[in-house]
């Protein structure tokens, strides 16, 4: 009786060599954007992202930015979407391309989106925009010339942009009057006292990685607070500023922004009495990735980040931000699935999905004790199979020595991979396991946690006895830190 404990690989791929055709990743369930022609009189677009519902308008509330129109011309249904959009933020397309059949501007708002949840748009063909500003930027905070906010209330921060978070609200007015609220996010700016003649503090750039993996839109500035008098009247405070958003674009093809705007700055923060502000919300994060980048548009980020992968000679447009990178070739939009490694069957006797880890009920049951080495067959997705790598396969007794066996090299690609081991299986019962390593690329680093005085060199995944995979990052000294992926894409330490 053999229980099998099939070890788990969790790394992250490095950079993506150059390739004839770029994959973004799409698999094309939601069609193509937008999902019904513009009408000739439309002047605004409205991409709900909770629902995949698209309007368009001839007018549009610009600052409170409600999900409806003003005044509507029709609506239309991404494909795939009649259930509600997804969950994950993740659009995949078969083409992007949004002009409006008159050669008119067009003004792209996404609505309906609730928390830090950035926006992705995967397309099999091209992401193409013609006289369109996209508006990821944040709102600016409620401002004194606004009019009073309820009685009792703080104004509410300024709504940041999809994948960035809210601005600070303002402190009540009245006797006695409230602080105002610090932003939202990593960098959220600082709120002010009560009665305090200051500004609220502006958000600071968003702390990222260079991959933009995760990707992270900015934070909200300071709510600044409220006055028992002032201006006349006990004067409520200016709200913070919302942050830039979050998008990810990644187009088979081309990306082409013709005469267009991106716009993921952050929201300026609310006046208040005797004209003090609340803190203004930092810029978002865009990352591009497609084999060209092409056009003559602007991209406003502010003190936002931006990432270019791909050839962006083409590309003649104004990109307003310090904080930028731009690679040779498009890396891969998003995180690998989670690259797993699977002992498929020993002597023959096929191995099920899922190892129980059980002596009372085995994986494998040989009839007859085998008489020498037998083929225990492994196979692996999204494991890099250069250069040479190969596993080790390990048969450990409930009594005597255990053995063990390398594997051939995993052949195949990194998508799908196998390889086999010849193993001696000692009498009785015990367990089987597999275990690999991998190097720590730069991309993989972008996803470790900070470990003090550990210098990560190698991720090695073991399985134990109960069939329970286990990831550890090695350090330069050897030490082993126990690790566990995050919702995010990202490892933290297990507890």
């Amino acid at each position: 009786m053999w229980i099998v404990a099939a070890a788990l690989v969790l790394v992250a791929s490095g950079a993506t060599p150059a390739r004839a055709q770029y994959n973004s990743g799409s698999s094309g369930v939601h069609g193509v954007f937008p999902p019904a022609p513009v009408p000739d009189t439309a002047q605004y677009v409205l991409w709900n992202l909770r629902t995949g519902l698209v309007r368009y308008c001839t007018t549009y509330d610009t600052v409170n930015r409600p999900d409806t129109c003003t005044n509507e011309l029709s609506t239309a249904q991404i494909q795939g979407t009649a259930g509600g959009g997804p969950t994950d933020g993740v659009y995949h397309f078969t083409n992007f391309d949004l002009a409006h059949p008159n050669a008119a501007f067009l003004e792209l708002y996404p609505v309906g989106y609730e928390g830090p949840l950035p926006l992705t748009i995967l397309s099999q063909q091209s992401f193409r925009l013609f006289r369109v500003t996209f508006h990821m930027e944040g709102a600016a905070g409620w401002t004194i010339t606004a009019g009073l906010p309820p009685t009792g209330f703080g104004p509410p921060g300024g709504r940041p942009g999809p994948g960035g978070f809210a601005g600070g609200n303002g402190g009540k007015q009245g006797n006695p009057s409230t602080a105002g609220n610090a932003g939202f996010g990593p960098t959220g700016g600082a709120g002010t006292p009560a009665n305090t003649a200051q500004h609220g503090q502006d958000a600071g750039p968003t702390p990222v990685a260079t991959s933009l993996i995760p990707l992270v839109g900015g934070s909200g500035g300071g709510g600044l607070g409220g006055w028992d008098t002032g201006c006349g009247f006990r004067g409520p405070g200016g709200s913070g500023g919302g942050g830039g958003g979050a998008l990810l674009v990644a187009a088979n093809v081309q990306i082409l922004l013709d005469t267009s705007a991106i716009d993921a700055r952050g929201g300026l923060g609310g006046f208040s009495c005797f004209g003090y502000r609340g803190g203004s919300g930092s810029g978002g994060s865009l990352r591009l990735a497609a084999p060209t980048l092409a056009g003559n548009s602007t991209i406003q980020l502010g003190n936002g980040i931006i990432r270019v992968e791909g050839n962006a000679s083409a590309f003649s447009g104004f990109i307003d931000t310090v904080r930028g990178t731009v690679l040779s070739a498009p890396q891969e939009a998003r995180p690998s699935g989670v690259p797993t490694l699977r002992i498929t069957s020993v002597g023959g006797i096929a191995v099920g999905q899922n190892p129980t880890g059980s002596i009372s009920t085995p994986d494998v049951t040989f009839q007859t004790a085998p008489s020498g080495p037998v083929t225990v067959n492994l196979a692996a997705s999204n494991i890099p199979t250069t250069p040479t790598r190969v596993v080790s396969v390990r048969a450990s007794p409930l009594i005597g020595d255990p053995s063990t066996a390398d594997s051939t090299p995993l052949s195949g690609t990194p998508a799908s991979s196998t390889a086999s081991a010849s193993l001696t299986i000692p009498a009785g019962a015990g367990v089987i396991t597999a275990v690999t390593s991998f190097p720590v690329t730069t991309a993989m680093l972008d996803r470790l946690p900070q470990i003090p005085g550990l210098k990560p060199t190698l991720i090695e995944v073991t399985a134990d006895a109960s069939g329970t995979s286990r990831l550890f990052v090695i350090g330069e000294d050897s030490r082993r830190v126990e690790l566990k992926l995050g919702t995010d894409g990202r490892f933290t330490v297990a507890n």
